[in-house]
């Protein structure tokens, strides 16, 4: 949830920056080291996961356990998504901005 330090950091244009609007974080270092992401639209949340996916992996915080999973998951990520019909992960992070706002 987006606080006054956050706020401060955020672009001034954004419909989202408000106090008390839903984010991701970095459940590692709780955001302090540039791991808070605010999408402003369903499309914007499309584009998070990389961006988190890129900070988990050089967050000094994070496992090397479970860096060396994204890793994994990600080479793995291609297959899998061609089993998927087309638009699956668009309907998904749609639903998901549904249920969050």
């Amino acid at each position: 949830v987006m606080n006054e330090t956050d706020l401060a950091r955020a672009k001034k244009s954004r419909p989202c920056n408000v106090v008390g609007f839903f984010g991701i974080q970095c459940k590692y270092c709780g955001g302090v080291d540039r791991g808070k992401y605010f999408p402003s639209c369903a499309k914007n949340l499309c584009a998070t996961p990389p961006t988190l996916h890129s900070h988990l992996l050089i967050c000094p915080n994070v496992p090397e356990t479970i860096k060396r999973a994204l890793k994994l998951t990600k080479s793995r990520h291609k297959f899998a998504a061609m089993s998927k019909p087309s638009g699956s992960q668009s309907a998904f992070f749609n639903n998901m901005w549904e249920r969050i706002h």
